[in-house]
């Protein structure tokens, strides 16, 4: 077999002008290069910051309440940020004041369990997409008005939601699957079966998946059971010292 060598190619002797052409060329690459990723790094800097800001922020916290992330729980206290995938639950006799980046409220009663599913808000339009799952327990909720088509806001069980746009109202999963007490505004309750129900305030309606019930006026002593749900917890009591009997008088007797 016959070898056959490659034509050696010539190179620029060192100090030749192509040499210094090819380094400012390889430098100039090189610079191109970090200032594309430092640009990238700053991009990515403010989409996390953008991503990470919180949807909610908590108010008042009384007793035990906790947050779960990605598997992590941890305890909350005035000023806990929430995000959305946040499952946020109020133990035995705990309390709990949330405010949403729209001005929206919710007081959370003991025992209740909410998922922060969706929360999707432009300040600029206020429209918003808001779906919240109540797994359990009594909220309050006190929604801000939108003007925006595009706004949803919703609280749901399984198969049963109530939807607003500007309106203060009770979303109880313990008296039925969902019972919707409406205190002003008005809301829509619906399940995956039968038709939608507009529930004025002063009145309520326990729905299932097969659709709600009739709508009727807000009895006083369930409306008082849902608003001592969800009120502020009492302090507890501060035991008192027993009163010092009187020394005068032979020990506190009244006067003749």
């Amino acid at each position: 077999m016959v070898g056959v060598t490659a034509p050696s190619m010539p190179y620029p002797a060192e100090g030749s002008t192509g040499i210094n052409m090819a380094i400012r060329h390889d430098i100039g690459r090189l610079r191109w290069a970090i200032h594309l990723i430092a640009f990238t790094s700053l991009c990515l800097l403010m989409i996390g910051d953008a991503l990470a800001d919180p949807v909610a922020k908590a108010l008042k916290v009384s007793g035990e309440v906790t947050v779960t992330h990605g598997g992590n729980t941890q305890t909350v206290a005035v000023g806990s940020a929430f995000d959305v995938a946040d499952v946020i639950k109020t133990g035995k006799g705990a309390r709990l004041k949330l405010q949403f980046i729209d001005g929206s409220q919710m007081r959370f009663a003991e025992n209740t369990t909410i998922a922060v599913e969706q929360f999707a808000y432009d300040s600029g339009n206020q429209s918003r997409n808001v779906l919240l799952g109540l797994v359990e327990g009594i909220v309050n909720t006190v929604a801000t008005k939108s003007s925006a088509g595009s706004s949803d806001y919703r609280i749901h069980t399984a198969n049963v939601y109530s939807a607003v746009r500007g309106t203060e109202w009770f979303a109880d999963a313990e008296d039925a699957p969902l019972r919707v007490a409406v205190l002003s505004g008005q809301v829509e309750v619906g399940a995956t079966a039968g038709q939608p129900a507009q529930v004025p305030a002063g009145s309520y309606v326990d729905a299932t998946p097969q659709g709600p019930g009739p709508v009727r006026p807000t009895p006083a002593a369930m409306l008082n059971a849902l608003l001592a749900a969800v009120a502020d917890a009492a302090p507890p009591a501060t035991p008192q010292p027993p009163k010092e009997r009187n020394s005068k008088g032979g020990g506190g007797g009244g006067r003749r």
